[in-house]
């Protein structure tokens, strides 16, 4: 009787820390997506505000998106808000 209850402690105790780790791990991942979008919506609206300068010498030259690493001139980035193009300082 002794050994079952001990038995049964040790894995209500071991299910405590894995709930706990469980619900670190996803508040983790929570404070880093938040901060990954943060990021994004940054770099987003940094390059939508040099977008309008024609002197910034950055958009001068030809911006090269991710998609299929075809370049584009400044006057066609207008797809700074799609999923395929995501720009990083």
């Amino acid at each position: 009787m002794r050994i079952a209850a001990i038995v049964i402690i040790r894995k209500s105790i071991i299910n405590l820390i894995y709930d706990k780790l469980e619900i670190l791990v996803g508040n983790l991942n929570t404070l880093c997506g938040i901060y990954v979008f943060i990021i994004e919506i940054y770099n987003k609206l940094y390059h939508l505000m040099h977008l309008g300068r024609k002197s910034d010498a950055a958009f001068r030259r030809r911006i090269q998106t991710n998609v299929g690493n075809e370049r584009v001139d400044q006057d066609r980035v207008i797809k700074l808000f799609s999923a395929d193009s995501i720009y990083i300082i």
